[in-house]
């Protein structure tokens, strides 16, 4: 079996980010589904919508020095390596292939759950039912085999890698898992999300299947499967497995607009919301005075501004102007790095602004964004150099 073709993927939550709403989800188009910007997809959920994929990009930035170890920043969210169930991420992303950070340029809010996908002709649909696990522990689970072939060369038992490995082993399936599964239906591969909702004194869970057709046929003894597919090191690793098999269906039905924490729709901790200021005369305005477009142009020009202004700075050295001196001169691999962020960024924005409403001059972008709270600190942090952006 393979891959779902094309672009697909299941929108699982919502937060707020830079003033802005962002979606979550799992692809079941691989591990790095290509989510271009001004790229037209469809949202089906109770309905199908077209809609156009947007550019979002975060700060993430690492902390070390302070009295509770390392911590990470994330779009303005803070995590202390002393915090264990916040610090271990790494189980849910063995499991599933998460998408974080999706963002639409049209104005709708989309409930939830649906399904992202080049596809117009998606009907989704959402089956209960009561199946049996092949496998007894995490570790047998999708990626994660491919996360334990990876560290079988880990030769220190008491390695970081080899106490993932063992907990991975060690620990059982439970409610609330959410896995990308695979099936045969009439006679056709066809591709969903199993949530583990319920389980049965016998051993059995009740179970959400979100699958992308209505008509699909899941009979009882259908077999639930996985082919995960991971790059280690310079080779593809695939390996498909038999995850559960269907042991009764209890009804089926489109989708339905789930309250997070009773589906597999849930709950997920908004971003910072940074001031939005004038570059030139530094006046905050209030974000309800602009629409989702405007928006959307302030926080890119958010990230385009600095090139644009180092660039003004670095045009002012005469020597960089020089074909003949330029090539020499200490500041010419930054400079044409930031030329090349520079095109990165003119065909997102489009010749688009957003005039400052006070001084009529300005371009309005993100202020700078949060840092480490005071209150969980003792004493100064240092900062590594190691920052930078994911964007979806």
């Amino acid at each position: 079996m393979t891959d779902h073709d094309g672009l697909l993927i299941l929108l699982t939550s919502r937060s707020h980010s830079r003033h802005q709403t962002v979606y979550h989800g799992i692809s079941l188009s691989g591990p790095e589904p290509k989510l271009d910007a001004g790229r037209r997809v469809w949202v089906h959920g109770q309905s199908a919508v077209e809609v156009e994929f947007a550019f979002h990009q975060i700060t993430t930035r690492r902390f070390s020095d302070t009295p509770r170890g390392c911590a990470y920043e994330e779009d303005g969210n803070f995590t202390f390596e002393d915090e264990p169930q916040k610090w271990r991420k790494s189980m849910p992303s063995c499991i599933t292939e998460p998408v974080n950070y999706l963002k639409f340029r049209d104005s709708v809010e989309i409930p939830l759950p649906a399904f992202v996908s080049d596809r117009r002709d998606l009907h989704p649909a959402a089956t209960n039912l009561v199946v049996n696990l092949c496998v007894s522990s995490v570790g047998e689970l999708g990626e994660a085999r491919a996360e334990l072939d990876s560290l079988q060369d880990t030769s220190l038992n008491h390695s970081p890698r080899a106490q993932a490995r063992k907990q991975l082993l060690a620990t059982s399936p439970s409610s609330g898992m959410v896995i990308p599964v695979e099936y045969i239906s009439r006679g056709h591969p066809d591709v969903g999300v199993l949530l583990l909702s319920e389980l049965r004194p016998d051993g059995c869970f009740r179970a959400i299947l979100y699958h992308t057709d209505t008509a699909a046929t899941i009979d009882m003894n259908t077999i639930l499967s996985r082919w995960p597919r991971r790059m280690i090191r310079i080779y593809e690793w695939q390996k498909p497995y038999d995850l559960a098999r269907v042991v009764s269906v209890l009804g089926s039905g489109p989708f339905t607009v789930e309250v997070p924490g009773t589906g597999i729709v849930g709950a997920c901790e908004d971003g910072a919301k940074f001031p939005i200021e004038c570059s030139a005369c530094g006046s905050i305005v209030p974000a309800a005075a602009f629409d989702r477009e405007q928006l959307s142009i302030i926080d890119l020009w958010s990230w385009y501004y600095p090139w644009l202004d180092e660039q003004t700075r670095l045009l002012e050295i005469p020597d960089l102007q020089d074909a003949e001196k330029s090539t020499t001169h200490p500041l010419f691999r930054r400079s044409r790095f930031v030329n090349e962020r520079i095109a990165f960024y003119e065909p997102l924005i489009r010749d688009r602004c957003v005039i400052c409403p006070n001084c009529g001059a300005g371009v309005l972008r993100l202020g700078d964004g949060p840092r480490v709270p005071k209150s969980a600190l003792a004493k100064p942090i240092t900062q590594t150099p190691s920052s930078g952006h994911r964007r979806s």
